[in-house]
């Protein structure tokens, strides 16, 4: 048996998200990661999906704006080769944005990302 969300059932999921925080981690991975010999365009290491940080986490932001967006080839966000408007009414889609300033982790190599709800911002 298969299922398929239909767009409306996406659009419930994004209204029951919108009004919690949302942070964005940036991390290193750990040492013995970098000893592994995994390759670009191989399978990566398996994530811990109970996880609730990054392996090797440097910093946490919280979101600083958010809204709903529509695509819309006129547009002003463009966003994975496409373009948004926002959206006074809840949609499917939610953009975040997040701010980072230059001097943070300036020295480190950057190579995990995650999108984090109901946690708190980690200090650097």
């Amino acid at each position: 048996m298969s299922m398929t969300m239909v767009n409306n059932g996406h659009k419930v999921l994004a209204k029951s998200v919108f009004n919690e925080d949302f942070h964005l981690a940036w991390g290193q991975t750990p040492e013995e990661f970098d000893t592994t010999g995994w390759k670009s365009g191989e399978t990566p290491p398996t994530e811990d999906t109970e996880a609730t940080s990054l392996l090797g986490e440097i910093g946490r932001r919280i979101s600083t704006f958010k809204s709903y967006v529509t695509e819309d080839p006129n547009g002003t966000i463009v966003a994975n080769n496409s373009t948004w408007s926002q959206s006074t009414e809840p949609t499917r889609h939610i953009y975040l944005q997040f701010k980072f300033e230059a001097s943070d982790a300036s020295d480190k190599v950057i190579r995990q990302v995650g999108l984090f709800q109901g946690s708190v911002k980690k200090d650097t």
